[in-house]
């Protein structure tokens, strides 16, 4: 569903006065015998308006008063979130808000329209139907096989036409053999036009790597550093990944159901480089699968320097474990308990048995007390580190740039058709 007019539905609280336009002004004395002082008048809101900075808080105040009223509670995990359980093995709604968008999902369809004729009432809306997308993300279900697919390709298309990159050479991973060489800072200055079609081009892959592809994550993240200062090397990689884009623009995120599709449950990869070319600091990545298809992912670089590959992996767990630890609490508040750890996998030996065995040593007591997180989570069953193999991999793709295959065979196992 989609509200009319949101912002002028919040309430204001504070007294905020706006000065009347002449031309209404004008027309008040033409129409009304009014003493020429009433031209000092102000009007004062009671309402928001447009443009005004409150305007969006006030109308998600409001909105959250009514969804109270309708029964409905905000999860702590996401103030986006909202979830209305009815008795014990009765249906369950949630309503997703992001500004006016509103989406509700649930196991009645008469529960949702009940819901749907409730906001109607307090408000002017749209009822848009059956989702088929939102934010610009398109959403295909097939629900005799319960399965979906999410995918970006109208949104792809578009920024690959807006920067004259259609009619590009197919290429099928987002970084060229050896672009790491030419990630580094410009010694030069970039002109303004350069910087700001650089940062358009950024912004718009950000979108993109966001919304359904993490495919590009790490590619994104790398040249997103050089948006204040851009190379002309760095301009052309951007447009490779754009190329990348255009070749694979029908790329989606596939999600199994149940019924025997064998779709699995929760479970993370994390990884890690080792001192980047330049600064020398590691890059962090981890990415979460739910039903065969990724969830969540991340590429990060480090703040700090690791002196050792073990104490980069060990940073890239304890950011993995917070991110499971956040999916174990949310998904309570859905009402699906997370009753066993959430399987993570690592791939470096000596980080596992750190975070299992909490030893203190020559190498690693200068750690930051803020990565031994993760040991609290293993003691209190949050998540169960696993080993695994480097080519068994998923999230070595989000640290550094792959060759062909291993990077096809990431991006199949992203659970991407």
């Amino acid at each position: 569903m989609d509200a009319i007019l949101t912002f002028t539905q919040g309430d204001i609280k504070d007294p905020i006065y706006v000065k009347i336009s002449p031309g209404y002004m004008t027309w008040i004395l033409n129409t009304l015998i009014i003493l020429p002082l009433l031209k000092t008048l102000a009007c004062l809101l009671f309402k928001a308006l447009y443009g005004l900075k409150q305007a969006s808080r006030a109308w998600n105040l409001q909105f959250h008063g009514v969804l109270n009223d309708l029964g409905l509670t905000r999860t702590y995990s996401d103030a986006g979130v909202y979830v209305y359980h009815l008795q014990e093995g009765g249906d369950t709604l949630f309503v997703i808000l992001y500004v006016d968008d509103i989406t509700i999902l649930g196991s009645s369809l008469s529960k949702i329209n009940d819901l749907k004729a409730s906001l109607s009432d307090r408000y002017e809306m749209t009822d848009l139907g059956e989702i088929e997308s939102y934010l610009g993300v398109t959403i295909t279900r097939d629900r005799a096989n319960r399965t979906m697919t999410i995918h970006q390709a109208d949104y792809i298309r578009d920024v690959v036409e807006r920067f004259g990159m259609l009619d590009s050479n197919p290429v099928y991973t987002p970084l060229p053999s050896g672009a790491e060489a030419h990630l580094i800072k410009y010694e030069d200055q970039a002109s303004t036009s350069e910087i700001k079609k650089y940062q358009q081009i950024i912004g718009s892959l950000l979108y993109a790597q966001i919304g359904s592809r993490p495919d590009i994550s790490f590619a994104v993240a790398r040249l997103s550093q050089f948006a204040s200062n851009p190379s002309p090397q760095h301009l052309r990689l951007a447009k490779y990944v754009l190329a990348y884009l255009n070749s694979t623009k029908d790329y989606g995120l596939h999600y199994a159901g149940g019924n025997g599709n064998g779709g699995e449950g929760l479970h993370g990869y994390c990884d890690s480089s080792w001192g980047d070319q330049e600064e020398k600091h590691s890059t962090s990545g981890f990415v979460f699968l739910l039903a065969n298809g990724a969830i969540s992912w991340c590429t990060r670089k480090q703040k700090t320097i690791a002196q050792s590959t073990t104490e980069a992996e060990y940073m890239s767990l304890a950011e993995a474990s917070n991110q499971a630890q956040w999916y174990a609490t949310f998904l309570g508040e859905l009402g699906y308990e997370v009753t066993s750890p959430i399987p993570l996998h690592c791939d470096n030996k000596g980080t596992v048995d750190l975070a299992i065995n909490p030893v203190t040593g020559r190498r690693s007591k200068h750690i930051l007390i803020k990565h031994h997180v993760v040991r609290e989570y293993v003691e209190n069953k949050v998540v169960d580190l696993i080993r695994t193999p480097t080519g068994e991999m998923v999230a070595d793709g989000l640290t550094k740039s792959l060759p062909r295959e291993p990077f096809d065979k990431m991006v199949a196992d992203l659970g991407m058709v």
